[in-house]
């Protein structure tokens, strides 16, 4: 949303102006310029203060009883006194000028003649007509003729701030401060400028010192609110601006600030009202339009948004944001033509609009025009150069041309800029993903899914980057991730599909390629890998079907003419599968694995020679290629090569250690050459690698357990299990497998299996245990840890986890024996040490809990759980700096854990610690959220409301 606040303009300052060149007291003219100005008529008290000047240029000498009366009939009228007093605050001051004229009057026209303020309010009334530098020229002659004449510094710093000249209005603000230091209208001109320069700090110092001289003067809090939200301090901004409201309830700009902070903190109904009221007040206000458009947008009124829009600019056609976020809408909505225009008209309209340029950049972008993007994001960084997102467009578009290191740059500065873009990051490890630096890239995505959990395109990336390293599971996960965050991302549903295929869940890999076509009906790649999948299940023809699909798709597509060679030759069509395969490489000369899949056709055809030389143009592609071996190899058997073939067959092996069919064929290479031991040893490892060999799934599905690869483990002993019915292990480790994924009862099944199959498997009976425990069958758990027990009495686990059942149904002491026990047998279980902390803190043995925890602790330093509990019980012994270590140490571990966030907030609002608490706040809330605990994000937001009422 682009924010453009409401800002304290030199106009709105000068309306409050009028009154302040007055001196005590003037004559007819002058007096009678003073009562024009101040019932709206410029013109009239500007001609009444040249007769003035006119009557007398150089000196004045005019002193009549009737002005000072005069002046006190005006000064008791409320309306002229209103913006006086409201706009800077200096009552008293103003009072006492005019007041005071009549004791003082004598000696003031002796030493300030009279015609310095005829100037000044002179001035003051060309400056309300638009005549700024003739004003200018007016306050300069006031103040050459009165030195001390604090307001004229005050207008001239004014006029000057209009004209841009900001340095040399500074000046002046500083002169009539000196000059007047009780005049809080002269900080709040000065902050206005302060800010403008982005000395922030000042600004605030200046609008405080306003508030001070004058607590009720409501512009400086609406002035000191803009510098704070511009300080991110948007809760503290939002409370300047409350404050504005009660002083002055019709503050449009106030309401409008406020709804802009409210907004960027996520309070979106709260920053509705605010615009509806602004607009309550001021019907014809296009700003106000502008914003609740995009706060209706974001509520998915999108319609209602779009008649905003249209309202903000109807009402001011020259409103140059309110172009630009009907463009942003329109975008959004996938009306790039729409938008392009939209921001078309925003340049037009200010040539300056960095964010506009941006964004066009981002629309010709998207219609590929990515030469005039560039244009665009050049021109927004030259306005802008601390515009990120500029730098960060501009990083994608070169990456698009090729320019990777040029892109590189651009992303690495965009991140300088904002260490806090999650979408930089990301893109930037997509350009490392291109580059080949997949652990560089990695660490990208990782970051940016740190900046934003719900950053879907994050998670897909740093699933490719998994994918590439072979860190399947990894990569399924992060697939996963995108597919949740974003129902509709086709890209990541294929991808998904692909790791499945890998990990052999065909299955599973057909119905995510089915939601991709389904999502995005012309995705080649969802054909292709759909009939690949298809192709693995034996369904050939179905496959083929696919793989047309795919080439109607896209007709350059060699890797589908290479999978429809496949699928051909598998159903025997080898004259047209040849056909597809010279496709393939006259559309990819460097498609390795073409000249492979043609080779073998040719040397099913008796064509060995030529089968060589396409192994050959294959391997000299990609000399790490173990199937461009290994065919080469059967082709240089058959051809009576056998020492050729034994090489060969040998660097297959050598590349691929798990090559069954390779050391299948080396040993029969080998059996003609009689070298029996190196036959034996081949012979040996392929019967180990061999497809039925029970054992061979189950030795797998261990280390993939242990890996965290809980489907493939699954996959793994389903098929020792077929193979080998009566494994009491293999239940067991299944068993283990479907725990770990949640599947309890299922896991329950085969625990009891396996415990059928040896009544004598302790680890059956502490794991069926875990199982009954996680269902809730607390005393049945604790039978089997009886068991599992008696059988193994130095079992540690086993006393460990009957202690958890004994503690959840209450039994505190036998649990807290339990945990001594499992500690006695095992002094370095970690989990055991920590339950233990758990028992003694509900004893209230707090120290001794905290000594139990900090032993977990050194005993496995990334226990989250310890230092989460040890954190509660610093917190309860009153340790709260302590306690936020321990929180803080539980979000390094896992930052999705909002109630270490909600924790560490609540300690560092006891400890006063206000804006870091809400924070905290505010993450747990997000991540409450996104977890779907709606009464713990309630409780959460119900926080960040009270700090920040306070």
């Amino acid at each position: 949303m682009n924010k453009k606040p409401h800002r304290l303009i030199p106009q709105v300052l000068a309306a409050g102006l009028t009154l302040f060149g007055a001196a005590g007291c003037s004559p007819v003219y002058f007096s009678q310029g003073l009562a024009r100005a101040n019932q709206g008529d410029f013109k009239g008290d500007l001609a009444d203060y040249n007769k003035k000047i006119d009557f007398n240029p150089n000196y004045a000498i005019a002193y009549r009883r009737n002005e000072l009366d005069e002046m006190r009939r005006l000064a008791n009228k409320e309306d002229w006194l209103t913006g006086f007093l409201r706009e800077f605050g200096d009552s008293k001051l103003g009072l006492w000028m005019i007041i005071g004229a009549a004791a003082g009057l004598g000696v003031y026209y002796k030493l300030a003649p009279t015609f310095a303020d005829a100037y000044n309010n002179r001035g003051l009334a060309k400056y309300k007509l638009g005549k700024i530098k003739e004003a200018l020229s007016d306050y300069n002659q006031a103040i050459e003729l009165n030195p001390q004449l604090a307001s004229a510094y005050l207008n001239r710093g004014l006029t000057k701030s209009q004209l841009g000249k900001k340095k040399e209005a500074l000046s002046d603000y500083d002169h009539a401060i000196y000059l007047d230091p009780k005049r809080a209208a002269a900080y709040v001109c000065r902050a206005l400028v302060n800010q403008e320069l982005g000395k922030k700090e000042e600004a605030i110092s200046d609008y405080t010192k306003a508030i001070y001289l004058d607590s009720k003067l409501d512009i400086a809090y609406v002035g000191r609110g803009l510098v704070k939200s511009d300080l991110e301090q948007k809760a503290e901004a939002i409370a300047d601006y409350t404050k504005a409201i009660e002083l002055n309830p019709k503050d449009i700009g106030a309401y409008k600030n406020r709804g802009l902070a409210k907004f960027s903190l996520g309070r979106i109904e709260e920053a509705l009202a605010d615009y509806n009221q602004a607009i309550d007040l001021d019907p014809n206000d296009a700003d106000a339009y502008n914003n609740r458009g995009n706060v209706k947008y974001e509520l998915g009124e999108k319609e209602e948004g779009l008649a905003d829009y249209a309202k903000a600019n109807n009402l001011n056609p020259k409103l140059a944001v309110a172009y630009y976020t009907q463009g942003l809408a329109k975008y959004r909505r996938g009306k790039i033509e729409e938008a392009l225009s939209d921001y078309n008209q925003a340049i037009n309209l200010n040539p300056n609009y960095a964010d506009a340029y941006n964004n066009r950049g981002l629309a010709k972008y998207n219609l590929e025009k990515i030469e005039e993007a560039i244009a665009d994001f050049n021109q927004a960084i030259d306005l802008n150069p601390k515009l990120a997102a500029g730098y960060n467009n501009r990083g994608l578009a070169k990456s698009r041309l090729g320019k990777i290191e040029e892109a590189l740059t651009d992303l690495s500065k965009a991140i300088n800029i904002d260490p806090n873009d999650a979408d930089a990051y990301n893109n930037r490890g997509n350009v490392k993903c291109e580059i080949g630096t997949q652990q560089e890239a990695l660490a990208d995505f990782v970051k940016a899914n740190y900046l934003n959990p719900k950053l879907a395109v994050g998670y897909f990336y740093r699933g490719v980057a998994k994918s590439e390293l072979a860190e399947k599971a990894e990569a399924l996960a992060a697939f996963s991730n995108a597919v949740n965050l974003n129902p509709k991302y086709a890209y990541a549903y294929l991808l998904r599909g692909k790791i499945k295929c890998e990990v052999g869940n065909l299955e599973e890999a057909l119905a995510d390629f089915d939601m991709a076509i389904e999502l995005d009906p012309k995705l080649a790649a969802a054909y292709l890998c759909r009939g690949a999948a298809k192709y693995e299940l034996g369904q050939k023809a179905e496959a083929l079907v696919d793989y047309n699909h795919a080439i109607e798709l896209n007709p350059k597509y060699a890797v589908a003419y290479l999978c429809r060679g496949g699928a051909k030759y598998e159903l025997g069509q080898k004259a047209e599968a040849l056909v597809d395969y010279n496709q393939a490489i006259e559309l990819d000369p460097k498609l390795a694995a073409a000249y492979v899949e043609r080779g073998y056709v040719k040397y099913e055809l008796e064509q060995k020679e030529e089968a060589i030389s396409d192994y050959n143009q294959a391997i000299e592609l990609n000399p790490h290629y173990a199937d461009a071996y290994y065919t080469r190899g059967l082709a240089n058997s058959a051809l009576g090569k056998t020492e050729e073939a034994t090489a060969d067959h040998t660097k297959a092996i050598e590349l691929h250690p798990n090559y069954i069919d390779a050391y299948n064929n080396r040993g029969l290479a080998n059996s003609s050459l009689g070298t029996t031991e190196e036959v034996l040893v081949d012979y040996t490892q392929a019967s180990d690698l061999n497809f039925n060999n029970a054992n061979a799934y189950f030795n797998r599905g261990n280390p993939k357990s242990d890996l965290k690869k809980k489907e493939a483990a699954l996959a793994d002993y389903n098929q020792a299990i077929e193979l080998n019915p009566k494994d009491a292990v293999a239940y067991n480790n299944r068993g283990l497998a479907k725990y770990n994924l949640g599947e309890n009862e299922e896991a329950l099944a085969d625990y009891i299996q396996a415990i059928h199959l040896n009544s004598c498997y302790a680890d059956a009976y502490n794991n069926r245990g875990l199982a009954k425990s996680a269902l809730g069958q607390k005393a049945e758990a604790i039978a089997d840890y009886n068991q599992a027990i008696e059988l193994n009495p130095n079992d540690s686990d086993a006393y460990n986890n009957r202690g958890l059942a004994k503690s959840a149904l209450g039994q505190k002491a036998e649990a807290l024996a339990d945990y001594n026990q499992a500690i006695d047998i095992e002094p370095t279980l970690a989990a055991a040490y920590n339950n233990r902390g758990n028992a003694k803190s509900a004893q209230g043995e707090k120290a001794e809990a905290l000594a139990d925890y900090s032993k977990a602790i050194e005993l496995n330093y990334y226990n989250g759980n310890a230092y989460y509990n040890r954190g509660l019980t610093k917190y309860s012994l009153g340790e709260k700096q302590e306690a936020i270590a321990d929180y803080s140490k539980v979000i390094e571990l896992n930052y999705y854990n909002a109630n270490a966030y909600y924790l560490r907030g609540l300690a560092k609002s006891d400890l006063g610690q206000k804006s870091e608490a809400i924070a905290d706040y505010q993450k747990a809330a997000d991540l409450y959220k996104y977890q779907g605990k709606t009464s713990n994000y309630q409780e959460a937001i119900n926080k960040i409301q009270e700090l920040s009422a306070l």
